[in-house]
């Protein structure tokens, strides 16, 4: 799952951070342990960690998520796919689209519109 964050936030702000964890993630972790999903990986990506200002920043967002998709595509997806199990059999574009069925993309707010 690739989640994208909504303005006014970043990669921390859905699930937190190790010392610092978010009830939402401790539901994923819960609603895994009690084997009522499968585990996931989950991809917190950001679309503006250039300053601490840029998510005030409605111009700067869409002209960064206007570009996002060439990095998702060439960089993001086999990077992470290419590092851990997934059912990619390979991370060339060809292996990236016939896996797609067991990728999903997720975003609140601004997030959706990259998502989009």
């Amino acid at each position: 799952m690739y989640l994208s964050h909504g303005g006014w936030s970043d990669e921390n702000t859905l699930i937190g951070t190790d010392s610092n964890p978010t009830v939402f993630k401790n539901v994923i972790d819960s609603t895994i342990e009690e084997k009522e999903i499968k585990p996931i990986i989950i991809v917190l990506l950001t679309y503006n960690n250039l300053s601490n200002k840029d998510s005030r920043d409605f111009n700067l967002a869409i002209e960064l998520i206007d570009r996002y998709h060439n990095e998702l595509i060439n960089d993001l997806i086999p990077a992470v796919e290419s590092k851990y199990s997934t059912y990619a059999e390979d991370t060339t574009l060809n292996g990236i689209k016939k896996s797609r069925d067991h990728r999903c993309f997720w975003g609140y707010s601004i997030g959706s519109v990259n998502t989009w």
